[in-house]
Formats: structure tokens, sequence, C-alpha cells
């Protein structure tokens, strides 16, 4: 059962109460990161107090936070672990250590939590799923990320680049296998900008997957770039409506100020995307550095033109808002632009990849037009 009229309205009037009174306490966004106040949020509530046995009120006050501060991951955290764990075990095969974090089965919640702890005592980026670098300090031994190479595999031939990419062919690529249109595309007329809201690429690839998504590209903090698939292969689903004619990437940033890394800390940033000035983690310097090469590279290679979009009557700044489809298309072209463009330009439910990266792409030669 979900919540009643009256529930809802009662979870919505007191679910920012109880944030206000919980303070640094608060633990909603173990249930979703959506406004305290929205329907969103108090059906996440519900759901999550119906996986705990709680009262399933959609209010998320003191006793629903005190169960939350029992848990180590978030729902979702748990379920793209209980998928990913199977797929590294048989990965990795007889160099699967999963086995010496807990003897749990490894398609169980149980399991999940006993990775988390493990990775939290070694230092670890915590997602509860026992992939590579966690499998090698399993082993009591020293993770060694793919090495990659200067070039991007397309309808596979390696053409030249000028930053690190780790492509399908290599040893340690990540290769999405399925959530695309298995229809070639080798010329794109857009390339949209993501962030992954994960703590490294390996991450986004592991939940992309649990949610049978895909991306042409992941970029990682230190600024590698792994192409997830050959774009002979098929059309990724990263987008929406563009997807049949865009290539995007996933930038790794996990966004949220609580998620900062203190050992190697991240610029603090504003969103400023519809005039949200809520502050959020940055980019470290290396990630804007290979994203900029990357964007000149897709521009060069597919023909696109070298440019940002800018709303009409707004000239000389990247627009920081959606553009709305027109008719009589009603389907979402951003008015015939074509060149790079934000998440959020063409999803009016997204916010990603924020605001920051637009000086560097100007700064490096891209010119902005408006749309």
């Amino acid at each position: 059962m979900s919540l009643t009229a009256a529930q809802m309205q009662t979870a919505r009037a007191n679910n920012p109460i109880y944030k206000t009174k919980l303070g640094a306490a608060w633990l909603g966004y173990k249930a979703s990161d959506a406004a305290a106040d929205s329907i969103e949020f108090a059906l996440a509530v519900h759901d999550f107090q119906l996986s705990l046995k709680l009262t399933a009120d959609g209010m998320w006050g003191p006793n629903t936070n005190d169960a939350a501060g029992k848990l180590t991951l978030t729902p979702n955290e748990v379920s793209y672990a209980i998928q990913r764990n199977p797929y590294w075990q048989a990965k990795l095969g007889s160099e699967w250590a999963g086995d010496s974090i807990s003897l749990e089965p490894v398609n169980s919640s149980l399991f999940a939590e006993a990775v988390y702890s493990f990775q939290l005592s070694k230092s670890l980026g915590t997602d509860g799923i026992c992939g590579p670098e966690t499998n090698a300090a399993a082993h009591d031994a020293e993770y060694h990320p793919p090495v990659g190479t200067e070039y991007i595999l397309v309808d596979g031939k390696p053409l030249p680049c000028s930053f690190k990419v780790v492509s399908p062919d290599e040893p340690g690529a990540m290769v999405f296998t399925s959530g695309f249109y298995p229809t070639p595309l080798l010329k794109p007329t857009l390339f949209v900008l993501h962030w992954d809201v994960c703590r490294s690429s390996r991450s986004c690839f592991d939940v992309l997957s649990a949610r049978n998504l895909s991306v042409q590209f992941m970029g990682d903090s230190d600024g590698t770039i792994y192409q997830g698939i050959d774009p002979v292969k098929g059309a990724c689903w990263h987008a929406g409506t563009v997807n049949r004619w865009a290539w995007g990437i996933e930038i790794c940033d996990p966004v949220y100020l609580r998620d900062q890394d203190t050992s190697h800390p991240r610029p603090i940033s504003t969103l400023r995307v519809r005039n949200d000035n809520s502050k959020i983690l940055g980019f470290y310097s290396e990630q804007i550095d290979a994203v900029v090469k990357l964007c000149h590279w897709v521009c060069e290679y597919a023909g696109i033109p070298k440019q940002l979009p800018a709303k009409r009557g707004k000239p000389g700044d990247v627009w920081n808002s959606y553009f709305a489809p027109q008719p009589p298309k009603y389907k979402w072209d951003v008015h015939g632009f074509t060149g790079v463009c934000a998440h959020f330009h063409q999803d009016d439910q997204k916010i990603d990849p924020g605001m920051e990266l637009w000086p560097a792409l100007t700064a490096s030669g891209f010119t902005i037009v408006e749309v």
C-alpha cells in the first residue's frame, strides 16, 4: 500500500520540520535526495520504512532516523551491490577474494554490508561492491589501475588522442554489454556532459549496469577516461530522447558535501543551475583538463561545431537551465543545436554537470551561440 492523500499531506508538512529539528543528525538522504517537502521524498521514506518494517507513514522522524543510523549503505546502494557482486565474482574468477571478507551469500545485503565495512577499514571507496580495487585489498595486495593508452576505439580502429583512455580492448576496461540500442552511432551531432554522483568511475559503471543504462565515456577522478563502448556496437542510453544522436560522458563527482574525500578534498563549487546557489563538490583540475580535451576530440572526429548553447536574447553566457521543446515537435533537440551541452539543457529534471566546466571550454576555444 502507498500513502493516503491525508498521510501524504501530513508527511509533506512535517518532513521539513523534522529535518530542521534533527539538523546535522538528519539522515533522510538515505531514502532520497529529493526536497523534504516533496511527494517524491515522502514516497521514498514510505518505501524505506516498509523495507525496515517500520510504521510506514512517509515521515522521516526520530524513529526512522535512528533506524537509518544503523545502516551503512543506502537502499539503492544495497540494490546495486546485490546485483554487481555476483558479476565481479564471475568476472574475477579464481582471483575473487570476496569469501575472505564474508561468507554470506554474494547476492545478499549482508555481504554488501560486510564489504562496506571492509572498504571503510581500508580507506577505500565505500559502495559495498567487491570490484577489482576492493578485491586487491582483500588479497592484501596493491591495486594497479589500468595503464591506458592514447587512443579511442571506433569501429575496431584505434584513433589517436592526447589524453589517457582505457579503451574497450584493454585489460581493466569497463565495457557495457547491454543498456543501449544495437544500432551504430559513429557520428554523433551532440555531446552531452553528465556527472555521476559516484565516488569512482568503477562505481558509476556498476550503477549504470545495474540500471541497464550505458554511456560512451566515463571520466575518473584522476582524469583517466574510460571508453564504455565502441560506437559501432550501439547507441548508449544516457540522455533520454537524444540517445540516438548524442554521445555522452559521466564525470566522476559525488556532488554532495557530505561525501567529501578528506584525504584528497575536492574544491567546493556553486551549482548555479536554474539560479540555485547550493554549494556542491567540484571537479579536480585533472578532470576538467581531460574533459576539455575529450570535447575537442569528439567535435573534431565527428565534425561537430565547437560551440555551447546560450538562450536566445541572452548572448555571452551558457544557458543555466532547460531548453523547452518547441511545437510542432515537442521532442527535445535544443531547437536544432549541435555541439556540446549539459544534461540539464535537455532534461528539466536534471542539474548535471553544474556550471563549472564552461569557462574552461570557452578558454580552450569553444564559442557560445544563441539557440
